[in-house]
């Protein structure tokens, strides 16, 4: 008898999804606000689960790197006269890493929901970068004596002793 539990148990979790054989393959989630890239990797590059990586974020011209932030993805497929129809909806965490190079451990995707042939949700690990444009320098601020004195730039004339 206690085999048979063990052998039904073991079928049930083979069947929800949550044992997994190592080295499956799973796809890469990035995400990017603002402009920039990250290499070596793509979203939808096949990784394998359990695995150490590393990709570095580089901003585009008149951007500045700021952060990684890791996403969890909620993937929604609804089976609709038999064909399926998902929805991604990511949900970013608030932690972050900031420095360009991030070092992470691939994750293996977890169904969290079945209802077979209507309806499965599965929630995935991805990552976004974060990109902000640079600022626009500003006119230099003088601290004199305790007074702040704004020299600018721009449209004022210089008088003194000729």
């Amino acid at each position: 008898m206690k085999a048979l539990v063990v052998c039904w148990l073991m079928v049930m979790v083979c069947a929800s999804g949550l044992a997994r054989a190592q080295g499956t393959l799973e796809p890469l989630l990035l995400f990017v606000k603002g402009s920039g890239s990250v290499t070596p990797y793509q979203s939808g590059d096949l990784l394998e689960d359990g695995q150490n990586y590393s990709m570095t974020a580089a901003p585009a011209d008149g951007f500045t790197f700021v952060s990684w932030q890791p996403v969890n993805v909620f993937i929604s497929t609804m089976y609709i006269s038999g064909s399926p129809v998902s929805t991604v909806t990511p949900s970013p965490v608030p932690e972050y890493t900031y420095t360009p190079t991030l070092m992470f451990n691939m994750q293996a995707s977890q169904e969290i929901f079945n209802d077979p042939g209507i309806r499965t949700i599965t929630q995935s690990f991805g990552w976004k970068a974060n990109f902000a444009p640079v600022p626009e320098p500003s006119a230099p601020v003088l601290a004199v004596g305790g007074m702040v004195v704004l020299w600018l730039m721009r449209g004022c004339k210089r008088r003194g002793n000729r």
